[in-house]
C-alpha cells in the first residue's frame, strides 16, 4: 500500500507540474506555414533558431508536411524505417537536426515548434498548454506522460516530443495526431533489414491513435487556431493573437533559407549521418554452401563486407569481389554499379564470372520481392477505401 501512495504522489506532482505555467510576460509571435514541404518547415525552424531574437520574446511555430519519415539527429534511418518501401510509396525521408525517435508525417498531423530563450526552456509547460486546450474545448481525456508524451485515454500515444538545446536559443517541437494513414505509418516504420545492429538512437514502439476518431470536427486549422489563442493569452495577455502565415522558402523574407534547405535536402545529411551499423543477410548460391554476408556501414557508406563460406576458393572470389564495393553508398543501386564493374574489368573464368552475377541476381531479387510487397500493400489500402 506504501508503494501505491508513493506511486500515486508522483503521478500528481507530474501532473501540477504539467499545468503550471511561467509567469514570464514578454513579446509572442506564431507563425503557421503555408508549405508542406518537410526540408522547408524544417529549414524554417534552423533558420529561427539561427537568426530569431528571443531575448523577451516566445515564438510559435506551426506546420505540416506531406507524406514523409522524419528520424532524429543521431538515428539510422535503415533502422527505423523500410527505406525501400519508403522510396517505393513517395514518400520522402528527412533528418531534422534535433534529436529524439523516429515520426510518420502526413496532412493529418500538426507539429508544434515552441522557441524561448535557453532558460525559459520547459517541455512540460509546453505540453501542458496543448492538453489544456483539447481538454477545454474537445472534452478529451488527454494527460502529458513522464516521458514528455501525449496520451489519450492512458493508453494511445497522441504527440511525441524532442528538442535543441543552443547556448542562448531552444526549441521543443511536438507532433499532434489528428486524421494520420496509420496504415502507412505502421508499413513504413519497419527496420530495412531483419539482421542490423545499429549504435544509433533507437526509438521507443508505442501504439498510436488519431483524434478525429474522438471527435471528426477535431482538424489542422481547428487546433492551431485553438492553441495559437491559448499560446497569446498565456504569454501575451490582453493583445490578441497574432497569428501570422508564411512561407518558409522566401529567401528575402528569411534571408539564408534556401542553403538550409538545401543541406537538409542532401543525401550526405540524410543518410550520411547515420552511426556505424552493420547487417548480415543468410543465404546461399547454387550448390556453393555460402552462409552469410555481412556489410558494414559508416557514415552511410561500405565500410567493410565479409563472406562466410566453407570453400577458400569461392570465400576468395568473393572476398575480392566486394573489395571493390569499400566506399560506395549503402544502396542497392550503387552496390549493383560497383559489382557490374568489377566483373566487367577483371579477367575471370567462365565459373567465376556466372558465381558472381549470382551474387548480383541475389540483390536484385531482395529489391523486386520488395517492390512487389509495396504493390501489394497499396491494393490493400486502396480495396480499404473502397469498402469505406
Amino acid at each position: 500500500m506504501r508503494w501505491l501512495s508513493r506511486k500515486t504522489t508522483l503521478k500528481k506532482v507530474i501532473g501540477l507540474r504539467c499545468r503550471s505555467f511561467s509567469h514570464w510576460k514578454g513579446e509572442v509571435s506564431v507563425y503557421r506555414s503555408l508549405s508542406h514541404n518537410p526540408f522547408e518547415n524544417l529549414a524554417f525552424e534552423d533558420w529561427l533558431y539561427l537568426n530569431a531574437d528571443l531575448t523577451n520574446k516566445r515564438i510559435l511555430f506551426l506546420w505540416r508536411n506531406e507524406p514523409t519519415i522524419v528520424i532524429g539527429r543521431h538515428q539510422n534511418p535503415w533502422a527505423e524505417c523500410c527505406v525501400k518501401r519508403v522510396q517505393e510509396s513517395n514518400v520522402l525521408l528527412a533528418r531534422r537536426k534535433s534529436g529524439g525517435g523516429t515520426v510518420y508525417h502526413d496532412l493529418g498531423n500538426v507539429n508544434f515548434s515552441f522557441f524561448t530563450p535557453r532558460k525559459l526552456y520547459n517541455r512540460k509547460e509546453n505540453l501542458a498548454l496543448i492538453v489544456e486546450v483539447l481538454r477545454e474545448r474537445w472534452k478529451l481525456d488527454v494527460e502529458a506522460s513522464s516521458r514528455d508524451d501525449i496520451l489519450i485515454d492512458g493508453t494511445f500515444k497522441i504527440s511525441g516530443s524532442s528538442s535543441k538545446l543552443g547556448h542562448a536559443v531552444a526549441y521543443h517541437h511536438c507532433t499532434l495526431l489528428l486524421n494520420i494513414n496509420e496504415e502507412l505509418l505502421k508499413y513504413l516504420l519497419q527496420p530495412s533489414y531483419a539482421h542490423i545492429s545499429s549504435k544509433a538512437t533507437q526509438s521507443k514502439r508505442s501504439s498510436v491513435t488519431n483524434l478525429s476518431i474522438k471527435d471528426q470536427a477535431i482538424g489542422y486549422y481547428s487546433v492551431t487556431d485553438a492553441i495559437s489563442q491559448q499560446f497569446c493569452q498565456k504569454y501575451a495577455p490582453g493583445e490578441g493573437v497574432k497569428l501570422l502565415e508564411i512561407h518558409p522558402s522566401n529567401e528575402k523574407q528569411f534571408h539564408g533559407i534556401t542553403a538550409l534547405k538545401k543541406e537538409l535536402q542532401e543525401w550526405q545529411w540524410i543518410y550520411g549521418k547515420t552511426p556505424r551499423f552493420s547487417v548480415t543477410f543468410s543465404t546461399n548460391f547454387s550448390s556453393e554452401n555460402i552462409t552469410s554476408v555481412r556489410m558494414m556501414s559508416y557514415h552511410g557508406l561500405l565500410e567493410n563486407i565479409e563472406i562466410h563460406c566453407d570453400d577458400k576458393e569461392i570465400r576468395e572470389l568473393f572476398t575480392n569481389l566486394v573489395g571493390g564495393l569499400k566506399g560506395a553508398r549503402f544502396e542497392s543501386g550503387d552496390i549493383e554499379r560497383a559489382l557490374e564493374n568489377y566483373i566487367n574489368k577483371t579477367s575471370l573464368t567462365a565459373l567465376d564470372r556466372n558465381l558472381c552475377y549470382q551474387f548480383m541476381e541475389w540483390l536484385k531479387k531482395k529489391k523486386i520481392k520488395l517492390k512487389n510487397e509495396v504493390e501489394r500493400s497499396f491494393m490493400r489500402l486502396c480495396m480499404a477505401s473502397v469498402t469505406l
